[in-house]
């Protein structure tokens, strides 16, 4: 429970949201981390209290309804988190993947830290091939 109160205060510094999708957050976060199966209808089943693992799933579904994911605030945080104070990577790639059979076109910011990347901006590009520098210098400018 510690370890909740503790994710939810850091939280609460460091991203605007709301108290409640904090404490959702928190509460997931923690009960997922023991889970195996992470898909939607067995991940709801991994919350606590007494209503059913439909009434999970639907509460799940309201965390993520109409909310935009604040990556700007995720990525300041991860650089918190990760106690890096100057001196680090960024690293700007494209890549293709697929989702189901639709190809997407990913234009993707990551932070390079003790040689691993981690992805905090990305942008799906409407086109094939290479970004282009107005691309790039926008998905920078998000931050």
């Amino acid at each position: 429970m510690a370890d909740i109160r503790r994710l939810e205060r850091t939280l609460d510094e460091n991203v605007t949201w709301n108290k409640a999708r904090i404490n959702f957050f928190g509460e997931v976060h923690h009960r997922s981390r023991s889970s195996q199966d992470r898909q939607s209808g067995a991940f709801s089943a991994v919350m606590n209290g007494r209503a059913k693992p439909d009434s999970h799933y639907n509460r799940c579904q309201r965390f993520l309804r109409f909310f935009d994911l604040p990556f700007a605030e995720v990525a300041h945080l991860v650089v918190k988190l990760l106690g890096i104070k100057q001196h680090f990577v960024v690293s700007i790639d494209r890549t293709d993947w697929y989702l189901g059979t639709t190809p997407l076109n990913i234009l993707m910011l990551s932070l390079v830290y003790k040689s691993v990347a981690f992805p905090l901006l990305w942008t799906v590009l409407e086109k094939k091939g290479c970004s282009n520098t107005a691309e790039r210098i926008t998905l920078w400018k998000s931050i």
